[in-house]
Order: structure tokens, then C-alpha cells, then sequence
């Protein structure tokens, strides 16, 4: 039962009635805290017009040296952020002895808690790890025949080989599982591989497009989870490079994300005849004490982060065909449906669980023991953060454009809704828990202002201007309450640090 309050009646209304008292002015810059002895931020590298600070996996801090991608990159018609072109580059705190590391890579990092002071990077073009030279000098091979897109664990680099001739529309079905060791010095010679299997699946038993490689081969910190020809759900202990047998007749699985206890799998059943997902018995896999348990037959790609939240005590299920989503605690298994048309946001207490529902275009919060859903906003738009408290929502006019809030904050205890930051998008973050960093304003290729912003008064500060809006990270190894990010504008372009107003 979806239940409307009255104060929520014209919550939409008065939010925005709230935003038409923000006025056109321009905000004023941020009053900056001191930083490489200017208030104000500082350029730690010259860039070409056109490029920009790639910053999904950088900057980082190695020893007494800033590192950085950057690339040319630009915002597609969805609001996706796109990269081309890319170098590493490294610097002193405050810009000093900038250096150009290497071209063409698809990724840098860090990897000083195993090697202190090594840079590890990826080739484009290459597929292949090399080691950056903090001194400037040529990268050098590093761990032969491990690739871009490896996963990375505690013991070594998991790879398949035999897939490396993949194409879009012909992928291969199976793949030997190998193990690369890590070598004790980067820069010696690699231990030779492990194979730990010879053949597993790379392609579903049955045709099914849903069903992706995430959904055959989970590699952890200390084991990978992968399936054998014979449907066979295997866990490799990467440790002792030994296997055991978690589950038979295996179509797909997850695991939960926290200490990987929980299996979530799907039994084997032929293909539908109209490639729609296969739904079969899902069960449930208690790796702790060893007892596995069926939540009813629904396609597992249906749900693809219903592990995601065992840590939170739920695992949502979505059923029949897609329109029931049913939630089970964890660990006793009770359920309770949601109602029709929404979808589990966050857990809020051990009763109360946020939702939202796209068909109706509201967020509300669902008492789980009566059943009743209490509607907090009805707009377009999806949940952007939420805590036991609150929940911020960012608005959005449709869903073909990127969203352009404005931000809400959203209480828990009853009160009205309130405007928390009049302007912001996808590419917004949490500067501390009362204000947040976005960019606004987008050009079509992706630059605008970016502001700081007070979400206890809704009140913007200008930190720069024109910043390509995927371009900033907060922290990035300056520490908290400092920003780095990228201006695109003539001479001015380049790298830049500023450091944050204390937020109290």
C-alpha cells in the first residue's frame, strides 16, 4: 500500500517554489584555505587545449610524487563521459619537475602496499603491463602475458587464456584459468603460471544474451569462482592453487560482496525459444555453514546485484518474470514483497527500507511490518546518496537527457523536503556530509562551471571555470577537503589542486 502524507501532498510544488528564490546571479568563488602558499588553486600541470585529467583511477600519491592520466575526452548525447589519447604524467606536491611518463596507456596504478614505490601501467594499444620509471625514464615489461583487463588478487593476476581473438559477434565458449604469481621484485623476473583449470565456461550452457562473463567468473581477493564444462560451480583456493565442487548443474551465480559467503546461483533449464532470460530454480548457498536453500525460479539476470546487499542483512529478488521484487533476510530468509513497481534503494533501519519506482516516478520509505509505503517526493529522477537519516534525490525533467537536478534532501523523520543544492548532475560527489562538488551548466562537450556547495543552505561557490565535467576527484592523494581537477580554456588549461573551506 502506497501511502501519501500531507505534508507530502505539495512537496513537489513547494520544492519548486523554492527554486524559483535562487535568482540568476552568478555564485561568488570559494574562499579557499591556504595551499603551496596561495589561497586559491594552484596549476599543477600545463595541458593542450582539448585535454583533460582522466580521473576514474587517478591521482594518486607515490612516495613524494602526484600522479596522472589525462586524455581528450568529451560527454556522448547519454551523459557518458568518453577518452582518447591518453599519457601519465607525475609532479612535486605543488607542480614541481613535471614529467611525462608514457603514451597509450588504457590505465596507471598504484601498487605500494605490495611494492612500495612502483607505478604499474596498461598499453592501449599493447595490452600489456609495464613499469613507470619515477625517475622518467622508458617504461619496461612487467609480467608477461597478463593483460589490460586481468583481474588482480592477493596472490597474483587471474587471466584466461584462449579468449584473446574475441569479437563482438563471435566470443569464445571456454578458456584455460591461469594464475601469474607476483614476483617478490617488480623488477625481476615474473614466476612462471598456474594453470588451475584447463577449460571453463566463458559462454552460458544455453543460449541466453543476458547471461554475462560476470555471471560465470567471480575472482576475490583469495579464491575465483568459475564453471567447468560440466556445469559444475568450482572454487579455486588461490593460496594452494587447489579446487573443490560449491554446486552441480550450475547455469550462472553471484557471490555477496562482503567476506563472500553467500552463493546466489541458478540451476541449469533449456533455452526459451524467444532468447528471453531462462528462468529456473535459484538457490541460495550459506558457504559458511554449508546449507543451501531455494527462493523460487526467476532468471538470476533479472537481479544481478541481489548480492550486493548482504551486508546490509537483505537480498531483493526480483520474480515472476521481472514484476515481483521479494526481499529475504539475511540470514533467517524471511520474506516480504514490495509493492508492485518498485525497486530497493537502501536499508534504513531493521524494519524500514527506502524504494523507489520508475513507473510512478516517486521515492518513498516501505515499513516492512505493516506493509505501508510513505511517499516522500513524486519527480522524475533516482536516488543519489542515503544514510539512516536521509536520502538525497537527484531530479531529472526525462530520462533521454542527463540529469540537471535540482539535488533534495529528503528526511526520514517526517519533516518537509527541502532543495539541498539547487543545481547539480551525475558527475556530483559528496564533499563531506553537508556539502558537494558538481559541475553544471554542461556545454555539448561536456565543460562547465564547477561549484561547491552548501547542502544545509543551498548556497553555490564557484571553484572553477570551464572544467570538463568528468575531470575532478576529491582526496586523489592530497588528503581530505581538497579537489583535483582540470580546466579547458586557452592558456589556462591544465591540472589544478584547490584546497576545500573546512566545512564547519
Amino acid at each position: 500500500m502506497q501511502r501519501l502524507p500531507p505534508a507530502a501532498a505539495c512537496l513537489a510544488g513547494l520544492l519548486a517554489g523554492l527554486l524559483a528564490c535562487g535568482g540568476d546571479a552568478q555564485p561568488e568563488s570559494v574562499a579557499f584555505a591556504e595551499l603551496c602558499g596561495q589561497a586559491g588553486p594552484v596549476r599543477l600541470l600545463e595541458l593542450a587545449p582539448g585535454r583533460q585529467l582522466h580521473s576514474f583511477s587517478v591521482p594518486f600519491r607515490v612516495d613524494d610524487r602526484h600522479y596522472f592520466q589525462t586524455s581528450r575526452g568529451v560527454i556522448d548525447p547519454g551523459g557518458g563521459a568518453l577518452a582518447t589519447e591518453f599519457e601519465a604524467w607525475s609532479c612535486g606536491p605543488c607542480g614541481e619537475s613535471p614529467r611525462l611518463h608514457a603514451s597509450d596507456l588504457t590505465w596507471i596504478s598504484t601498487q605500494k602496499e605490495r611494492w612500495p614505490g612502483v607505478v604499474v601501467g596498461c598499453g592501449a594499444t599493447s595490452d600489456a603491463l609495464v613499469l613507470l620509471d619515477p625517475a622518467g625514464g622508458p617504461a619496461t615489461p612487467f609480467m608477461p602475458g597478463v593483460r589490460c583487463d586481468d583481474d588482480w588478487s592477493e596472490h597474483g593476476v587471474v587471466a584466461v587464456d584462449g579468449d584473446e581473438d574475441d569479437s563482438a559477434d563471435q566470443q569464445a565458449a571456454f578458456g584455460a584459468l591461469v594464475l601469474y604469481p607476483y614476483p617478490e621484485d617488480p623488477r625481476a623476473a615474473a614466476p612462471p603460471p598456474i594453470v588451475l583449470h584447463p577449460q571453463i565456461r566463458l559462454l552460458p550452457a544455453v543460449s541466453d544474451p543476458a547471461i554475462s562473463r560476470g555471471f560465470l567468473l567471480r575472482t576475490r581477493p583469495d579464491e575465483v569462482l568459475a564453471l567447468d564444462a560440466d556445469d559444475n560451480l568450482l572454487r579455486f583456493d588461490l593460496e594452494s592453487g587447489t579446487s573443490t565442487v560449491e554446486a552441480a548443474d550450475v547455469l550462472s551465480f553471484r557471490v555477496s560482496l562482503d567476506d563472500g559467503r553467500y552463493l546466489l546461483w541458478q540451476h541449469t533449464a533449456a533455452a526459451t525459444l524467444d532468447l528471453k532470460p531462462i528462468e529456473s530454480a535459484v538457490i541460495l548457498k550459506d558457504r559458511a555453514t554449508g546449507t543451501s536453500v531455494a527462493l523460487g525460479e526467476t532468471a538470476l539476470t533479472y537481479s544481478p546485484d541481489a548480492a550486493y546487499h548482504v551486508a546490509d542483512g537483505v537480498l531483493p529478488l526480483w520474480l515472476d518474470g521481472d514484476r515481483i521484487l521479494r526481499m529475504f533476510r539475511i540470514p533467517e530468509l524471511a520474506a516480504q514483497d514490495l509493492p508492485r513497481g518498485n525497486a530497493f534503494e537502501a536499508v534504513l533501519d531493521e524494519r524500514r527500507w527506502l524504494i523507489s519506482s520508475l513507473r510512478h516516478s516517486t521515492v518513498s520509505v516501505f515499513d516492512s511490518v505493516t506493509g505501508e509505503a510513505t511517499i516522500l517526493l513524486v519527480h522524475r529522477g533516482e536516488v543519489f546518496d542515503a544514510n539512516p537519516t536521509r536520502a538525497l534525490f537527484l531530479a531529472r525533467d526525462g530520462y533521454q537527457e542527463p540529469p540537471k537536478g535540482p539535488l533534495y534532501h529528503l528526511s526520514f523523520d517526517g519533516s518537509d523536503g527541502r532543495v539541498a543544492a539547487p543545481r547539480a548532475t551525475q558527475f556530483a560527489r559528496l564533499a563531506s556530509a553537508s556539502s558537494l562538488v558538481t559541475p553544471v551548466e554542461l556545454s555539448r562537450d561536456g565543460r562547465g562551471p564547477l561549484l561547491l556547495v552548501d547542502l544545509d543552505t543551498g548556497e553555490e561557490r564557484l571553484i572553477d571555470d570551464p572544467v570538463p565535467a568528468a575531470s575532478f576527484r576529491l582526496g586523489a592523494g592530497f588528503g581530505p577537503g581538497h579537489v583535483v581537477y582540470s580546466v579547458d580554456d586557452g592558456p589556462r588549461s591544465g591540472i589544478y589542486v584547490a584546497r576545500l573551506p573546512d566545512p564547519d
